[in-house]
């Protein structure tokens, strides 16, 4: 009887260690549900915002690269401060008044002048063709005329640019 008891007594523990464990078991595979479903809905939420932070960054590419191209399609109206601030540095210190006149020259074709413009500062087409004429008449003999610009060799501008020098400057 004594080894019945024990047994049944051994068998009673036995069981109640099993109810104990598996109630851990049930508690740890709770927790660890609740663990994962908090993950997942985490993951939702950020897959969410990547989604959205895509769709913003698409958005601003697109911004940019329409920035980008007004700015290249209004380049040619930009100007170098530093270049108007030494031609017009230039044009204050000089006392000869035919520099002075070139120099103007220079800042109305740089600030693209109108005519009207050009008659305010005393740039009017009529006087310049006349003094072009006259220094041109007095001092320059009449230029050769230039050789074949279509028939010049290179791959680019520069190549090209060389030869044309080259060949204005053979002899014959």
């Amino acid at each position: 009887e004594s080894e019945e008891a024990t047994k049944s007594a051994h068998e009673a523990a036995i069981s109640a260690l099993r109810q104990t464990h598996e109630a851990q078991i049930h508690e740890v595979q709770k927790a660890a549900d609740t663990t994962l479903k908090n993950a997942m809905h985490e993951m939702e939420l950020l897959e969410g915002s990547i989604a959205k932070l895509k769709s913003e960054n698409n958005q601003m590419r697109r911004s940019l690269d329409e920035a980008i191209h007004r700015l290249q399609a209004s380049q040619e109206d930009v100007i170098d401060r530093n270049v108007m601030k030494n031609i017009l540095l230039d044009w204050c210190l000089l006392k000869d008044k035919s520099k002075r006149h070139q120099v103007l020259e220079v800042m109305a074709n740089l600030l693209h002048f109108t005519d009207e413009e050009k008659e305010k500062v005393h740039l009017t087409s009529m006087d310049l063709d006349s003094v072009r004429a006259k220094v041109v008449g007095a001092f320059a003999a009449p230029l050769p005329p230039s050789k074949a610009i279509e028939n010049l060799e290179g791959e680019n501008v520069r190549e090209k640019w060389i030869n044309f020098l080259m060949a204005e400057t053979e002899d014959g």
